[in-house]
């Protein structure tokens, strides 16, 4: 994977124990298009979300299901993850789930593709808000958790997976449930989810 230029991001904290997942592999029903495969300033936004967790990661990870990989993601060159078929059908917690059962012994940031105003200075956020008092950090907008823009930590990965067998597959619900550090967000736009084909062409005419 190519590395994102280092003069801007030099004085960054790369995290050995944190693995950063790239979470593309939603069905996009309602998008009717690939979300991962989305241009933003001209790069796909898997690549594009896939280089700043590299710049807070020692390794990324990107997941993706079996149609991805036979579509397209088997003639790139990455890190890519297919999800396993014991958790298939359970949302993003499908490819979180998957990505555990590789690297057991880490924590992890997590970033979906469908989110194509998050920046780096948001990431480092939640980087800067972690703490041993806690099991997770995330924003909240609206009285809402946001699950897809989070840091789940190294102590709280048996908790998720009690959690998933106990029949229970909400990461909203499961961050609810833990000692998560909540980053109260306003008026702020970074987390509007982008999953129709509407949505993405008025951002791309507001943004030109």
């Amino acid at each position: 994977m190519t590395d994102l230029s280092k003069s801007k991001f030099e004085s960054l904290h790369v995290n050995a124990d944190l693995i950063g997942i790239v979470l593309c592999g939603g069905e996009s029903k309602r998008m009717k298009n690939d979300k991962a495969l989305l241009k933003y300033d001209n790069k796909a936004q898997w690549k594009k979300v896939a280089e700043m967790l590299q710049t807070l990661c020692a390794e990324v990870v990107i997941s993706i299901n079996k149609n991805q990989w036979e579509k397209w993601a088997k003639n790139e060159d990455c890190n890519f993850l297919i999800d396993d078929e014991k958790y298939k059908n359970h949302g993003p917690l499908s490819g979180i789930l998957s990505v555990i059962d590789k690297f057991p012994e880490k924590g992890f940031i997590i970033l979906g593709t469908d989110f194509p105003l998050v920046k780096i200075e948001h990431l480092i956020k939640l980087n800067q808000e972690r703490s041993s008092f806690f099991d997770a950090v995330c924003f909240e907008k609206d009285g809402f958790l946001q699950p897809l823009v989070s840091i789940i930590e190294k102590s709280s990965i048996l908790k998720l997976k009690e959690f998933f067998s106990n029949d229970n597959d909400s990461l909203r619900h499961f961050l609810g449930e833990i000692k998560t550090k909540v980053i109260p967000v306003n008026s702020e736009e970074f987390l509007e989810n982008i999953n129709t084909d509407q949505a993405f062409l008025a951002l791309k005419k507001y943004n030109g």
